[in-house]
């Protein structure tokens, strides 16, 4: 939809140079969230957007408490 809004060439490739930037952020968090989390890449990849957010705020948190850093919040179920 956004692409036939475009009128001219340079703006085409504006967009397209744009995805693939966040094409590359998405796959370096995807690597970073398994190696770090002991996840493979495939599982992690089939996350939803919001699974991964939560992964990460977690794997966060042990990082932390794995060196002595005292979260702020304490981690809680909220949902049984």
């Amino acid at each position: 939809m956004r692409l036939l809004a475009l009128k001219s060439g340079p703006e085409i490739m504006k967009l397209l140079k744009s995805l693939d930037t966040e094409s590359k952020a998405i796959i370096e968090d995807v690597v970073t969230l398994a190696l770090y989390g002991n996840q493979s890449y495939n599982e992690i990849w089939n996350m939803t957007y919001e699974e991964r957010e939560i992964f990460s705020r977690v794997l966060q948190t042990k990082i932390k408490l794995d060196k002595g850093i005292k979260p702020q919040q304490e981690i809680k179920q909220e949902l049984i």
